[in-house]
């Protein structure tokens, strides 16, 4: 049965039977995959519900979470479960409120698999795709020091390794060495507005950081192994 039809009341409801009706410590399998289904339908929904759709897709991440410290030995919140609550967030384009930020609570995430990864769960590594998009949605925030977060994760996160891009496993060990190239997964309007945002920022050793970036940056594009990614090359935006 597809949830993609449900109306939000219904959409509601079902929500409301995963986190508040089913027994702690009892949730079936087959309940937690209808669970992740209906977090998907929360996704798909941001750009019209806003930041209901982050808070409802979180709480039904946290019902999960509850499960797995209440012993249920079958449940476990997956990457792909966590990967679609932060994509709630950074769907939301920054919203900053008092005492409330979308690009905030993505991050908070965010590091929530950063550490269940380093703590041994391989299958809690973030990709690529994940650290551009609370990236982005960090340069959509009006918040203090949010121009800091997005160039933090731009300088030690997304510039540190271009092979962290997202690849497919089995098509990479298909093709051979010679065929498989580096690529930086962001375009240079995107690197340059990180630059920006350092600039007007104001905050003390911005323009050191940007200076730090534009260097990486063009230490990349003349890396043979990286092919010149002519789709990089810094201008003189930067």
């Amino acid at each position: 049965k597809s949830f993609h039809g449900l109306t939000l009341e219904q959409l509601e409801r079902l929500t409301v039977h995963f986190c508040d009706e089913i027994p702690l410590g009892r949730m079936l399998p087959v309940e937690i995959h209808e669970l992740t289904r209906v977090m998907s339908v929360w996704v798909k929904r941001t750009k019209v519900l806003g930041k209901m759709s982050g808070i409802m897709a979180e709480r039904l991440l946290q019902r999960v979470e509850f499960e797995e410290c209440a012993g249920n030995e079958k449940a476990k919140p997956s990457a792909i479960m966590y990967s679609m609550a932060i994509s709630a967030w950074t769907e939301c384009r920054g919203i900053a409120e008092e005492g409330f930020c979308s690009s905030k609570k993505a991050a908070r995430l965010l590091g929530k698999m950063e550490k269940l990864y380093s703590s041994g769960d391989e299958s809690m590594k973030p990709k690529m795709s994940t650290y551009v998009a609370v990236m982005k949605s960090w340069l959509s925030c009006k918040k203090k020091n949010s121009a800091q977060h997005a160039a933090n994760i731009l300088q030690q996160k997304i510039l540190v390794d271009p092979l962290l891009v997202d690849e497919d496993p089995d098509s990479v060990e298909e093709r051979p060495p010679s065929a498989i190239s580096k690529i930086i997964p962001i375009d240079v309007y995107t690197f340059n507005k990180v630059l920006n945002g350092l600039a007007h920022s104001g905050e003390a050793g911005c323009g050191k950081q940007a200076e730090q970036i534009l260097q990486l940056g063009e230490k990349l594009y003349n890396d043979v192994d990286i092919g010149r990614n002519k789709h990089f090359k810094t201008n003189i935006l930067s």
